[in-house]
């Protein structure tokens, strides 16, 4: 005889509740024990009933919300694995749910099998990534490679920059121009012609444009930016 399947259902919407209630009648071994409508119920329910899965739509109060109440019930309730769903999701927020623990996650609409498959996977230790998450997941290594490969590239430039291209490279992130820095500075425009020629031959970009849109790419600069005192313009 097969074990019963314990499985803790949340979604914010009834009906929804329904149509999933519906796609499990195909599997007999899959017993749903009960309803949450959002995150802080999931977790109070988990807690109380121990269910074997939880399969939570990730829309309830928000995206976070499911987010985080699938954490709360892996710290709360370790045999307990968390499914999540959802009909869109924001590929980082995929990381993040993996990150909190969440066993698998589903996009899109699934088929009554996809949704079976992922339960009984995750029941028996499967280890499994829904294709329909695998798109999402290459977006996010692909953003986190060229992140890794923009921080180095902007590391290797600010470590060579002197303090006053620092302080020209602070204003120019903050949005000024050219000449509102040189007011700024009480430098001549051709000095500041000449610290921009050195940033740009240190960054091997052809603009100032072009070195802002790479400090932009990355949150290095703005972590670093408050600590380097303004030195005099020579």
């Amino acid at each position: 005889m097969k074990e019963v399947i314990r499985l803790l259902v949340v979604d914010s919407k009834s009906s929804s509740c329904k149509a999933i209630s519906k796609k499990l009648m195909a599997e007999p071994q899959i017993q749903i024990i009960g309803f949450a409508s959002n995150g802080y119920e999931a977790i109070t329910k988990s807690i109380a009933h121990s269910p074997d899965i939880v399969y939570m739509n990730i829309y309830n109060e928000s995206e976070m919300a499911s987010i985080y109440a699938c954490r709360e019930i892996n710290v709360n309730v370790p045999s307990t694995k968390v499914i999540l769903c959802a009909k869109i999701m924001q590929p980082d927020n995929v990381f993040k749910a993996f990150k909190m623990g969440a066993e698998n996650v589903l996009i899109g609409d699934c088929t009554n099998k996809d949704v079976i498959d992922a339960i009984l996977n995750a029941f028996h230790g499967k280890s499994s990534i829904h294709y329909s998450t695998a798109g999402y997941m290459r977006k996010e290594f692909k953003r986190l490679l060229d992140l890794n490969d923009n921080m180095t590239y902007v590391l290797n430039v600010l470590v060579k920059l002197t303090a006053t291209e620092i302080n020209i490279l602070r204003h120019f992130y903050n949005g000024m121009s050219s000449a509102e820095i040189c007011k700024i500075l009480f430098i001549a425009n051709t000095t500041m012609k000449t610290h921009i020629s050195h940033i740009l031959k240190k960054f091997n970009l052809e603009s100032m444009t072009q070195v802002v849109e790479a400090l932009h790419s990355t949150e290095l600069f703005s972590m670093i930016n408050p600590y380097f005192d303004e030195p005099p313009i020579i």
